[in-house]
């Protein structure tokens, strides 16, 4: 295979050779163009395999990464050998013509999560609530403070105990059905639903 190599964002662009490749792999901490914003360039005119490599960590890096576009992310320091398994794994994906991407039935009847891919999440009443007024609230999503009062939550530590649910919640979800949550951050300010999710 013939591979292109560049030394940050804003060289990859100057390239104006986006769509040509098969496959991309993206370190976020690159200078120039931020990688979540290149992979949403990528995404919005390649459906190629595409995995991330980055040291940052947290959360919010993962979820940012993964709602942006990317198939995949590796935490540096990272084996060859797991990066390989990686590429083969996304370029079957590719193959079969999966995209990846989910559409969500949040049934709060059943306290239920249904993905599109078929997986069912149980739901505890708490993490029914978040994803609730989430989805409520739209895309443009709601501050932590209001987020906090629907649910109930207002004691010292609200905000602290908020965000730690939802990281539950995020987490729980992914692991289950394979798939980015259907949560985003807005940084500094809150959170918000991402994606198609219907109330049923």
């Amino acid at each position: 295979m013939d591979v292109a190599l560049f030394a940050s964002g804003n060289a990859f662009l100057d390239d104006h050779k986006i769509t040509i490749y098969d496959f991309y792999i993206i370190d976020l901490g690159l200078p120039g163009v931020d990688g979540v914003d290149l992979i949403m360039l990528i995404r919005a005119q390649s459906q190629a395999g595409l995995i991330v490599i980055s040291g940052r960590m947290g959360p919010d890096a993962f979820n940012a990464a993964l709602s942006a576009g990317a198939d995949m992310f590796l935490n540096k320091p990272v084996r060859f050998d797991q990066v390989l398994q990686a590429i083969k794994t996304v370029s079957g994906r590719v193959a079969r013509g999966d995209t990846g991407k989910a559409s969500w039935d949040l049934v709060t009847s059943a306290g239920e999560l249904h993905c599109s891919s078929g997986v069912v999440v149980k739901l505890t009443p708490l993490e029914l609530q978040i994803l609730k007024a989430l989805t409520l609230h739209g895309l443009e999503g709601c501050d932590r403070k209001t987020l906090g009062s629907e649910l109930g939550i207002e004691e010292a530590n609200a905000t602290r105990n908020l965000d730690a649910a939802i990281f539950r919640l995020r987490k729980k979800i992914e692991s289950q059905t394979k798939r980015p949550a259907p949560i985003r951050t807005l940084h500094g300010v809150g959170y918000a639903i991402t994606g198609t999710v219907n109330l049923k």
